[in-house]
């Protein structure tokens, strides 16, 4: 066979099948253009374009709600965290009496009850603005539901609290009530923290 018949050959091969290509595109569009779909999801290129923002803004903006969001709760869960773990047990050593301690407690959880305030702000902002997954929208959603809840009752117990202390004598009026209310206090403020600790774990997932 010549080099120019074979030649002819595939040329023929190659018509055949565009035409058969072309018989598929007119009889079954659908079929067609879910097969060109599948292989743009298939393909590296189309997933970055999906994965990265539409414009520059949008990132600088994700950004900007993520830091006040990170800042936000390192303030409040932070601050918490430090002053009960670090400031309690020193400031109760130095001063020599819980109670004495108590003078600077109760000024300092106003503080951060209502640094706790600003914080849900700022996070139902970013929670409200961003789209991740169903899932993790509702899971944010419950993690700051409960934050809020408890932090209306830790105002309600601290008001409760701060009833029974007389600082400038340094009396509890009724021990026994205060020590309960107290432990509640402690309880309801740790299942704050626990949310807190969720809220941020979705965040980063979101």
């Amino acid at each position: 066979m010549s080099p120019e018949s074979k030649v002819d050959d595939s040329r023929h091969v190659r018509l055949f099948w565009e035409g058969v290509s072309l018989c598929r595109r007119n009889q079954f569009p659908a079929v067609f253009a879910h097969e060109n779909r599948q292989k743009r999801r298939r393909s590296p290129d189309s997933k970055n374009r999906l994965s990265l923002p539409r414009h520059p803004c949008n990132l600088g903006m994700m950004l900007l709600r993520r830091f006040l969001v990170l800042a936000a709760l390192m303030y409040w869960q932070g601050g918490f965290t430090f002053y009960a773990a670090i400031v309690v047990p020193v400031g109760t050593e130095v001063l020599g009496s819980k109670v004495e301690q108590g003078r600077i407690t109760r000024q300092v959880a106003r503080t951060i009850n209502l640094t706790g305030v600003v914080a849900l702000a700022v996070f139902a902002l970013d929670i409200a603005v961003t789209r991740p997954g169903q899932g993790l929208r509702w899971g944010r959603w419950l993690a700051w539901f409960v934050m809020a809840v408890t932090l209306g009752v830790l105002f309600v117990l601290h008001g409760h609290l701060d009833a029974m202390f007389i600082p400038d004598e340094l009396k509890i009026t009724d021990r026994p009530a205060f020590r309960f209310w107290h432990r509640t206090y402690l309880w309801v403020i740790t299942v704050q923290w626990g949310c807190a600790v969720l809220f941020a774990l979705l965040t980063l997932a979101a």
